[in-house]
C-alpha cells in the first residue's frame, strides 16, 4: 500500500516482557535497515515503550495502543514510512514477524 503516513506496529509477542522486546527490536530492526538501505522505505523507528509518558512523548495513540496491549508494558513499537516508488509490502513483512499493524 502506497500511502504518504507512516505505519505504526506493535510487536503482538513481546507485550510485557522487556527482553523479548529488545531481542525483537535487533532482530527486525536488521531486516527494516537493509530495506531502507535498499531505498524500499524512506525510514523508520522502533522504540520500547515503557510507560504510558512515553507513549504521550512519542505522540502514539494510547486509546488504539490499549485494545492491543490491554494495557501492559512494556511494547516494541515501529513506525514504517512507505516509499511510493516501490512496491515493498512492509504489512507483510512486519506481521511474518508477528507485529500487528495499528495505523
Amino acid at each position: 500500500m502506497t500511502t504518504n503516513f507512516a505505519h505504526s506496529y506493535i510487536h503482538h509477542d513481546s507485550i510485557g516482557n522487556f527482553d523479548a522486546c529488545k531481542k525483537y527490536q535487533h532482530l527486525v530492526g536488521e531486516v527494516i535497515q537493509r530495506l531502507y538501505e535498499k531505498n524500499l522505505i524512506k525510514g523508520f523507528q522502533m522504540i520500547i515503550i515503557e510507560d504510558g509518558l512515553q507513549e504521550v512523548d512519542e505522540l502514539i495513540p494510547q486509546k488504539l495502543v490499549n485494545t492491543k496491549t490491554k494495557g501492559q508494558y512494556p511494547y516494541l513499537f515501529t513506525r514504517i514510512q512507505p516509499n511510493e516508488i516501490n512496491n515493498c509490502n512492509i504489512d507483510e513483512v512486519m506481521a511474518s514477524y508477528n507485529s500487528i499493524r495499528i495505523s
